[in-house]
This record gives C-alpha cells, structure tokens and sequence, in this order.
C-alpha cells in the first residue's frame, strides 16, 4: 500500500525577479512501512516537498495522494483530521518552555478534543515508547538536545499517525546523540510498521537508517529508488557526488602517491574500488574470483557498512595491468553484482 503518492507536482512562488518553480513536475511514491530519505543540495526542493506532504502548502499543478486519497479534493475541514495521520518533527524541537514534557506531548491531543484523563494516558504511553518517561515533569529548558527531540517524537506519536515526517531532525544534536534518535527512529518503524519519511542533507543518515531514497535537485526528482540500488550505482552525477565519500576505503597514501591517471611504459596494476551489497556482500567474492580465474588480486584496503536494511563492503584492490587480465576480472564482477570503480594505474617507479 502506499502512503503517499505524489504525481506531477509543481509549486511556484513569487519574488522580485519573477517566479521561482520550487518543485517541478515531482513523482515518486512512498510505501507502508518504509523509511524514505528526501535527500539533496540546499535549494533544492526538499523543504518545500515537505511542506506539501504535510498540507502546509498546496501544488500549483499536479496532484498528491495520502492513502489513495486526493488531498486537493478534501475540503478545509477535512484535511485538518487528514493531517492528525501525519506526525511531524523538527530540527528545533519546537517545545513549548512553559509547559512539561508530559504537557507538550498532551497539546496536539488536547487539540483533537480528547478529555483531560485521555490526553494524560496517551502522553505518557507514548513517552514510555520512546524512553524519556522518567522525564514527564520537565521543562524544556531541563531537557538535553537528545531528550529534547525525544518528547517531540513521542509528541508526534500521541496522535497515533500513519506516517512520521522528519524535518532535519538530527542536525541540532552531537554525533552520539543523533545515533541514538536514528536508532530509536529505526525501531519504531520495526515495531509499530511505522512509516518515516525524513528531510536530511546527511547522506550517511540515509545509508544507515532508510530503506528508500529520492534525490532530488533545482526542484526536480532526478533520481529514486531503493537504497541499496540507488547507492551502488548512481545513474545521476549529482547522486554519485553525494554518495562518493560513503563507502571511500581509504587509499593507503603510500599508493594514493604513485597513482596515475593514464598508464606509462613501468605501469603494473591497475587500482580499483569494488563495492559489494546484497548477497555479493556474504560472498567469498574475490576468493573465488582468485581460484577460478587464477587472477592475483592484492587488497589494499577495505570497510563494511550499513546499506539500507543490508550491508555494503568495500575493497580497494589490485590488479595486474594486462587488458585481457582486467576485462575478464571486470567481466567475473559484473556477473556477481560488484560495482568496480577505476582509480588509476600504478607503476613500479
């Protein structure tokens, strides 16, 4: 099922030097269940997408679908109940300082007209859910950034919605912290199938924690798809300038030195980055490549890392420089699903 369809939006706003296209003829879909990373360049769009996914703001053309629903074609009233199913967070928290955690979490519910005693009990069940329970009596102001996001989590939770919209979430906290909001995102969305779509400009954040990604740039959808997929072979420059740094085993400097970009007469290996997801990943992949095309490989470097809701590895090796030699081991790679990235050639001088 999908939660959000969107289908050819465009949004136009008006300035002193004529009309800026914030979003451009935009589609993508967002399935139940997933965890969807809007990822991109300042000014690219992201902010403006997100605001239409919410209902904050309408498209200029085209249409966005909640559920199989048309939002344009609710009236006022009604998009208002819609929009109590799209749970939101921010960057900033957005934590009322004169009230407690307990009593910020209560405030969308007492909204919704719920008594007194019902609003208490879903505070603090969805304060218990994210863990900061024990700090239900606190004001902001005692709050640190990570309990802070917390309380506006469990805040969004309280009304029970089908989607959760995360607005740079984790930029405003330390490294440790975000990690533990990341984790906490990450088992809500396995523990209650909740769906997550967030707003980042780390692309770290969406290897580790999203299961989709959309990229987008000048307003344009320019690329989507599953992680994994999207992230092992970007089909878009600006993707590839994204991703490039993720998976970058480092070069030893003692090679990264002697490495040229075309081959001289003392040339003896070829340098190259392979990046392996999926099953390729659980392979004995460049042992097999070893023994069954008695290709001598040297591994230089190499990481593992998280990849959606699987594991992505990445070796830097090389290969003896003879064309024959490396069409076949490209050829071997290719037939396993291993990404193989030229780096540059190596000579013995």
């Amino acid at each position: 099922m999908e939660i959000f369809r969107v289908d050819n939006i465009s949004r136009r706003f008006q300035s002193a030097m004529g009309d800026v296209w914030a979003l451009k003829e935009v589609s993508f879909k967002v399935t139940k269940g997933s965890i969807t990373g809007i990822v991109g360049k300042s000014g690219a769009g992201k902010s403006t997408l997100l605001r239409c996914l919410n209902g904050l703001e309408t498209p200029d053309t085209g249409h966005l679908y909640f559920e199989d629903q048309a939002l344009d074609a609710y009236a006022p009233s009604e998009l208002r109940q819609v929009r109590q199913k799209i749970g939101m967070i921010f960057q900033h928290f957005n934590l009322l300082r004169r009230r407690t955690a307990l009593e910020n979490v209560s405030l969308g519910l007492e909204f919704m007209g719920l008594s007194q005693q019902e609003c208490h009990r879903r505070a603090l069940e969805a304060l218990r859910l994210v863990g900061i329970d024990h700090k239900k009596d606190a004001y902001p102001g005692e709050l640190s950034g990570g309990q802070a996001q917390r309380v506006a989590i469990a805040r969004a939770l309280a009304c029970k919605p089908h989607v959760l919209l995360c607005d740079e979430a984790t930029s405003a906290l330390d490294p440790e912290t975000t990690q533990e909001i990341l984790s906490l995102l990450s088992d809500l969305n396995h523990t209650l199938g909740l769906t997550i779509v967030l707003i980042t400009h780390e692309m770290a954040i969406v290897r580790d924690l999203c299961t989709h990604v959309v990229v987008m740039d000048h307003g344009s959808v320019i690329e989507e798809g599953r992680v994994e997929t999207v992230f092992q072979a970007p089909a878009h420059e600006v993707t590839a300038a994204l991703v490039q740094h993720l998976f970058n085993a480092r070069v030893p400097r003692v090679i990264s030195r002697r490495l040229t970009d075309t081959p001289r007469p003392t040339t003896t290996q070829a340098l190259y980055r392979l990046l392996f997801t999926g099953a390729s990943a659980k392979e004995a992949v460049v042992a097999e490549l070893m023994r069954e095309q008695h290709i001598p490989l040297n591994i230089a470097g190499g990481t593992l890392d998280p990849l959606g809701d699987s594991l992505c590895g990445t070796l830097i090796v090389t290969v003896p420089y003879d064309t024959s030699v490396i069409e076949r081991t490209k050829e071997y790679l290719t037939s396993k699903q291993v990404h193989a990235t030229f780096l540059g050639y190596l000579s013995d001088d």
